[in-house]
């Protein structure tokens, strides 16, 4: 969604459809970079290799889904998803 609205948004003020298309992989180039990295990091953690590393990750999922640690895990979680909307809601209100 995030990325819908900044495209909506380039679209909206670009003078031509090329510059806008430039301008919207240039804000998003990042952001997506820095998802890819965070993938292939997390990768075994998501596909554990081995029964043992399976146990391990259901174990600890379960001991996320209390709502002491679920509260502590979310800003995390969250983090990145959410900081280009903010970019573009601090661009459209005018904070640099």
């Amino acid at each position: 969604m995030a990325s819908a609205y900044t495209l909506a948004d380039e679209l909206q003020h670009a003078r031509a459809l090329e510059e806008a298309l430039f301008r919207y992989e240039a804000c998003l180039k990042p952001v997506v970079a820095r998802t890819q990295r965070f993938g292939r990091r997390t990768a075994r953690w998501v596909v554990p290799p081995d029964r043992w590393n399976i146990f391990l990750r259901n174990r600890v999922l379960n001991l996320a889904r209390m709502p002491a640690l679920s509260r502590l895990l979310r800003p995390v979680l969250a983090a990145r998803s959410e900081a280009i909307v903010h970019r573009q809601l601090d661009d459209d209100i005018g904070v640099y």
